[in-house]
């Protein structure tokens, strides 16, 4: 039974990814999320639904579009394999349980940010505010409505950070940790945010020492491991 867990929880995994990716490609272009078929971004092509397919439809293409030839980013597969081992993992521990649900709600919306912040260095509005109202209302369900707002509390501070020094985060970082950490809840949010943060600073740190210098590291991508840090271990 575990093992069914398991694959269902990779193949919904690997579903949730491609979502996510297309959320992080349309949103920051505004674009619509709710119809409009995908299509390649070099030469605007419509793309068949076996092209579509989760890991799949990169391995059947091979790697290229089949009109143009351009190359897909290696960026999908590797996302899509990502979240499904995640979600096998998460599946197979809870099985069908909110906890599952929330988490995987999390992992997603979360992903979507890292990959928007890493191309487009923008968190998406859209993003942040669906992830706060999911985490309220999740909690809701599980009876534990004060849970999201001692975890948006925990990220204030933060908040409250960028807005006063600009310079330290951007706009959408500080927008995007309190409904994150509203969605995660108080524990989870605090273990998130201080991974997130220490992954971030000691790579910023190793960067110094080597000589390199980033204008500002995007720093969804490192609360999104911290959630994963914080969902699995």
């Amino acid at each position: 039974m575990k093992t069914f867990y398991a694959v269902a929880g990779f193949i919904y995994g690997t579903i949730l990814a491609s979502y996510a990716g297309m959320l992080a490609y349309r949103l920051p272009r505004n674009e619509t999320v709710i119809r409009g078929r995908s299509h390649c971004e070099t030469c605007g092509r419509v793309l068949s639904w076996w092209e579509l397919l989760p890991v799949l439809g990169f391995i059947l293409a091979r790697g290229k579009c089949r009109y143009c030839g351009q190359e897909i980013p290696l960026r999908y597969p590797l996302t899509e394999i990502l979240l499904g081992l995640i979600s096998a993992w998460l599946l197979a521990a809870n099985h069908f349980s909110l906890t599952y649900l929330r988490g995987m709600i999390i992992l997603t919306l979360a992903l979507a940010a890292a990959l928007s912040d890493l191309e487009k260095r923008v968190i998406p509005d859209q993003v942040s505010i669906t992830l706060a109202v999911a985490g309220v209302f999740l909690w809701w369900l599980d009876g534990r409505w004060l849970e999201p707002l001692a975890g948006a509390m925990l990220a204030l501070p933060l908040t409250l950070l960028a807005f006063i020094y600009p310079q330290s985060m951007g706009g959408g970082d500080a927008k995007f940790m309190p409904a994150l950490a509203a969605a995660l809840g108080v524990a989870a949010g605090a273990e998130a945010l201080s991974f997130a943060f220490i992954l971030g600073g000691a790579l910023a740190l190793a960067l110094k020492l080597k000589g390199r210098y980033l204008d500002g590291l995007p720093l969804a991508p490192f609360l999104f491991t911290g959630v994963v840090f914080a969902l699995l271990h």
